[in-house]
């Protein structure tokens, strides 16, 4: 049987680093990480603020 993703070493490292965001985060304010994730979902609209403040 042949090795799956999750044996992959970019997989292991990236879902090292996912983890190491997810803990710090947590840490956060919640209003700060409604804000983040806003973002990371709508991100076009976030795009758009900032191409207007240039």
């Amino acid at each position: 049987m042949g090795s799956g993703f999750k044996d992959l070493i970019v997989y292991k490292k990236a879902f090292t680093i996912a983890m190491e965001i997810f803990n710090t985060t947590k840490k956060f304010p919640k209003e700060v990480g409604r804000l983040l994730n806003d973002m990371i979902e709508h991100p076009k609209k976030y795009q758009r603020a900032d191409q207007r403040e240039r």
